[in-house]
């Protein structure tokens, strides 16, 4: 079985888990897709969404434009500049993600309701490597 058709076995089985059901008009920017298949031929699909980056909650993102963040140095208890505070990517959060055998067999391993997420938590336009 190729990618192709272990996609549209995913997109079917999705489609009868929550038939009737709209996805949200966010889902399409947000979600990506990605497949690997083991060496017995068997598909692992997945959808995820990926949230978007969340500061690390000791700095303060920088209020001049500048790559530099400040932090409360706990010993000093003074701010102390912190070059590049970069914030901390969040895993994806897989939404549904499928096991397909080289018979076409499906067994959902994940399953969501995308209609109870808020899809402001999540980065649109991205592509990504899942594994």
């Amino acid at each position: 079985m190729d990618y192709d058709t272990a996609v549209d076995l995913t997109y079917k089985t999705f489609q009868a888990r929550h038939p009737g059901k709209p996805l949200p008009a966010w889902f399409d920017e947000c979600a990506v897709l990605d497949g690997s298949r083991d060496a017995r031929g068997c598909w692992t699909i997945e959808v995820v969404l990926v949230p978007k980056p969340v500061p690390e909650p000791a700095f303060r993102p920088p209020a001049d434009g500048h790559r530099f963040a400040t932090a409360s140095d706990a010993r000093s208890v003074q701010a102390v500049a912190v070059a590049d505070a970069a914030p901390r990517q969040c895993a994806p959060f897989v939404v549904f993600r499928v096991s397909i055998d080289a018979e076409g067999d499906v067994a959902v391993l994940a399953d969501h309701d995308v209609c109870a997420l808020d899809g402001s938590a999540y980065q649109r336009g991205i592509d990504i490597e899942l594994g």
